[in-house]
């Protein structure tokens, strides 16, 4: 279709960021598109590759010493990152004061010492952190 047809379709159902509910109770997002059937292949990786790269970005944005660690250091703070966003990791301060330092005992520590290890997500959480002791991305 042309972009006569997508102003369209813009001006009909909206540009939307954030899901919202429509007038039919349909959780949906972006230009109608229905969140609550099941998504095509292509949608989820095509999600995920934003994600992927919005992760990427902020790291290099808000800690562009992440780039210095080894491989399997940068993936498993990358993975950290994806699964919390950003601002909730800026807050794990001591643990990445730790990484920066190659303290990696101590990231380990201080990675386990959280609610995230507590409440939000144990295993992940030390899988991660046995990461960042071991240098070994698993």
């Amino acid at each position: 279709m042309d972009d006569i047809v997508k102003k369209h379709l813009i001006r009909e159902e909206g540009f939307h960021q954030i899901p919202y509910v429509d007038s039919k109770g349909i959780p949906t997002v972006g230009i109608g598109h229905n969140i609550a059937i099941k998504q095509s292949k292509e949608i989820v990786w095509a999600l995920y590759e934003n994600d992927e790269k919005k992760t990427i970005e902020y790291l290099d944005f808000y800690l562009g010493w992440w780039r210095g660690l080894d491989e399997s250091r940068q993936k498993a703070l990358f993975v950290m990152c994806f699964q919390m966003g950003i601002d909730s990791l800026r807050g794990f301060k001591k643990m990445l004061k730790a990484l920066e330092a190659g303290n990696y005992r101590e990231s380990y520590k201080e990675a386990l010492d959280s609610k995230w290890f507590r409440e939000d997500s144990p295993g992940r959480a030390k899988r991660v952190a046995k990461i960042f002791l071991s240098g070994k991305f698993k």
